[in-house]
C-alpha cells in the first residue's frame, strides 16, 4: 500500500493516533508537518513526501 508494509502502517496509525490525542488534551492544533515529524521520531520510519 503506497510503497509501505501493512506493519508500518499499523505503527504509524499507532503513533499518530498517540500524537493527535496528546495534542488534543492540550487543546492544541498541529498540522501535516508537525505530525510527519512526530511519526519519524516516534517510530523511525521515513517520512511522508508532501510535495
Amino acid at each position: 500500500m503506497y510503497g509501505r508494509e501493512a506493519a508500518e502502517w499499523d505503527k504509524l496509525v499507532r503513533g499518530g493516533t498517540e500524537f493527535l490525542v496528546e495534542r488534543a488534551r492540550m487543546k492544541r492544533t498541529t498540522t501535516y508537518t508537525e505530525l510527519d515529524a512526530a511519526l519519524v521520531r516516534r517510530t523511525g520510519l521515513r517520512g511522508f513526501d508532501f510535495s
